[in-house]
């Protein structure tokens, strides 16, 4: 490292009385009246790194026994010899030179030397001893090498004392900094021997200067390196993982899934924590809580793949998660509205759908199309074979014991084509619900004013199917549901029976979930279907009904109606519930129908057909209508058959049997309309000359959670109304029309 040396030199003229000393202009401010002192001769300064030498001629006055030397920051020398404040002083004897030491890199110094006798101070000389600059040592060896949007730059750096720190100037293509101010810029620390110039844009030329910096940052002229960044593979999301490697590359969790065979590897990480391809599982670019599902980036035909009716894989589609409970997909899968179009499976296996076995799943806005599905019973081994199928999933599993987790979603979900089964359950959306817990918490927040809130762990919202469904046990949309909710859906499949088969346009049978308790809160019945409907033809099982097939204790119907054009059974058929399944317990234990309507027609068939409900099965709480009506053009009366104990008969409470123009308002209610007085039926009217009373809410009128489940659109699905929630489920709409849903579009209803 080689050092800076300034040389300076200047022959000095003895002092002259006349004059006031020597130094040109210099002020006689130190000498006495008297003798004058000579000044020194030959002085000269060299500035050496951080250090100033100063060297002089001691003159032939045998007065001088000390000199004096005063210095001073900055261009302008001291005044006189004498020790200020702020200024360095040295007192010497009759030496010939002088060292200033550990100066400041780019600072400016000025010195005065002067002459003594012991008592009196020569005034001093100062020509050509100021604004001397201590230099700034530039770094050497300056390295750039660039990479993709970056430049990664390394230097040796300047002796410790040489420099206060570093200023790095950078600009693109043809320009180049001429200082380090130029272009952008910016400072670096003292000790530091390498920087990742980032963010820079890719494929361009950079033109770099680097310079020590000194006192007042004045600036050394520095080292230039010039660098060409490589071009930036995008990063969408900017975190910092090139989208060719990011799993993730919309930030939001969820892994992109955006060809069929990425689709078949959700089976390799079932909760969604990474992408395995079958050889490694990789989670670049997830979240910083990580991922936790998979979402669609464009929609998906499986038409030409080998998953495709009569392509290389024998049976179709494996169902995601093929085995319980080791093996059941457990995340979330974000459809984004896009469609998967040709699902086909033709497999024994116990789970047929998209999703063979689920649990914890939340699975939204998305739509199967042409979906053609069929379970069967091997042929060699009759042990094996399809008993739960459904177009997305086959068998939800119940929440973990002894926990609150493992609920499961299925959101804004549709499904149209063939779903069909030799024998077991099979629904258009889901084959088998079973068990399914309703839990319950302390409400703290209002608009809630009861102490438990119905928590379902299940729950199907705002989602429909179309098509048709075969089996021993099938539904519109579920063919077994052991609990859970069902929220503002319809169904416009066809659905068929086999046998002995129980069927619902919404569901085949609705059983009793199991009930679990949180934070010590009491459990409530929370089965429910609530503001849903269905439109499809309901036939050939041994129990057929308009909505549920086989409706069992603690389950409720609420505000949902049946306009299905043909409801047939060999033995039991009704225009909402085929039949009640009674239990023994405490009055909660009941099926209830509440605020609900058949318009179906056709319904016919084998020794019970009626409007509600045709009958009861087993002994045990009677079960409860309330407010609810049939058509009795369509229909027989609405009374429930007794069972076999001829016990219980259980008619309409506040509902009756209606003329289809008397629900649509064209005709007037007469005196032999049981419950009801005779007059003009006014639709919006909640006196008791309306069949359709109790039905919308009444605006100031306080109602509890449970009467807010019946009046109002759950937009949320989440089992309670908040005060958002201000939609009416029903809309009574003009004379000659049955009444229509809110909750659902109503363009699907008309």
């Amino acid at each position: 490292m080689g050092f800076e040396k300034k040389y300076l030199s200047l022959m000095l003229i003895p002092t002259l009385a006349a004059c006031g000393g020597g130094g040109g202009s210099d002020k006689s401010n130190s000498t006495p009246t008297g003798a004058k002192l000579s000044e020194v001769a030959k002085a000269s300064a060299i500035v050496d790194g951080n250090n100033i030498k100063l060297n002089w001629d001691i003159p032939s006055d045998d007065k001088v026994k000390q000199i004096h030397i005063n210095r001073k920051d900055g261009k302008l020398a001291p005044d006189t010899c004498e020790q200020s404040k702020g200024d360095a002083f040295a007192r010497l004897d009759k030496n010939t030179q002088h060292t200033f030491t550990s100066l400041i890199p780019g600072k400016e110094y000025s010195f005065r030397i002067c002459t003594s006798d012991g008592e009196n101070v020569s005034t001093g000389i100062t020509a050509n001893l100021t604004a001397l600059k201590v230099s700034i040592e530039d770094v050497s060896n300056l390295q750039a090498n660039a990479g993709e949007g970056f430049i990664n730059l390394s230097w040796d750096k300047p002796s410790a004392d040489r420099y206060l720190s570093l200023k790095l100037a950078y600009a693109k293509d043809s320009e180049i900094p001429v200082g380090c101010s130029a272009g952008q810029s910016l400072k670096l620390a003292h000790n530091i021997q390498e920087y990742k110039l980032d963010n820079l844009e890719g494929n361009v030329s950079y033109n770099i200067r680097l310079c020590s910096l000194g006192a007042g940052d004045i600036a050394s002229s520095g080292k230039t390196a010039q660098a060409t960044t490589l071009p930036i593979p995008p990063d969408q999301d900017k975190d910092g993982v090139i989208d060719s490697i990011d799993v993730d590359d919309d930030n939001d969790g969820l892994i992109e899934i955006s060809s069929v065979e990425m689709l078949n590897n959700i089976r390799n990480n079932l909760n969604g924590t990474g992408y395995h391809d079958g050889t490694e599982n990789k989670s670049d670019g997830c979240v910083a809580s990580g991922c936790n599902g998979y979402e669609l980036t464009k929609s998906l035909d499986f038409s030409g793949t080998k998953y495709a009716e009569g392509g290389d894989l024998n049976g179709g589609w494996q169902p995601i998660g093929n085995k319980y409970p080791s093996n059941m997909f457990d995340g979330i899968f974000e459809g984004n509205n896009f469609k998967i179009s040709n699902l086909y499976i033709n497999r024994s296996e116990h789970a047929l759908g998209l999703f063979g076995f689920s649990r914890n799943a939340n699975i939204r806005n998305l739509t199967l199309d042409a979906v053609n599905i069929n379970g069967f019973i091997d042929p060699n081994d009759s042990a094996i074979r399809a008993r739960y199928v459904g177009g997305v999933v086959g068998y939800i599993a119940s929440p973990n014991q002894g926990s609150i987790s493992g609920f499961t979603q299925i959101k804004n979900v549709s499904v149209n084509g063939k779903v069909a089964s030799q024998t077991g359950a099979a629904g258009a959306l889901i084959g088998e619900v079973r068990p399914s817990y309703y839990l319950f918490e302390f409400c703290s927040k209002t608009p809630c004013s009861d102490t438990e809130i119905f928590k379902p762990s299940v729950t199907i919202a705002f989602s429909h199917s179309a098509g048709s469904v075969e089996s021993t046990r099938a539904g519109g949309l579920v063919g077994i549901m052991a609990g859970g909710s069902i929220i503002s859906s319809y169904s416009k499949a066809n659905v068929k029976g086999r046998s002995s088969g129980i069927v619902g346009g919404l569901v085949g049978e609705f059983k009793v979930g199991q009930s679990k308790n949180i934070n010590g809160q009491m459990s409530l019945p929370g089965n429910v279907i609530l503001s849903s409907f269905a439109l499809g033809e309901v036939s050939d099982g041994h129990t057929v009904g308009g909505i549920v097939g086989s409706q069992a204790a603690k389950t409720k119907i609420i505000s949902s109606y049946s306009a299905n054009p043909k409801v047939n059974a060999s033995s039991t058929a009704a225009g909402l519930v085929a039949q009640w399944r009674l239990q023994s317990g405490t009055a909660d234990m009941k099926p209830t129908i509440i605020n609900s309507l058949t318009r179906s027609s056709q319904v016919s068939g084998g020794s019970f057909h009626h409007g509600l409900v045709s009958k009861n099965s087993g002994t045990g709480i009677p079960a409860q209508i309330v407010n609810s009506h049939w058509d009795r053009n369509t229909t027989r009366d609405g009374v429930v058959q007794s069972g076999s104990n001829n016990v219980y008969v259980v008619r309409s409470i506040g509902g009756s049997g209606y003329t289809s123009n008397q629900l649509k308002g064209n005709e007037a209610v007469t005196a032999e309309t049981p419950g009801f007085l005779p007059g003009p039926l006014h639709r919006n009217n909640t006196t008791t000359d309306s069949p359709f009373r109790n039905w919308l809410p009444v605006s100031g009128q306080h109602y509890s959670s449970d009467q807010k489940l019946m009046l109002y659109c759950d937009d949320n699905a989440d089992g309670m109304i908040q005060d958002s929630e201000t939609t009416a489920i029903w809309d009574m709409r003009s004379n000659n029309d049955y009444p229509v849903i809110n909750c659902v579009a109503k363009d699907i209803q008309m």
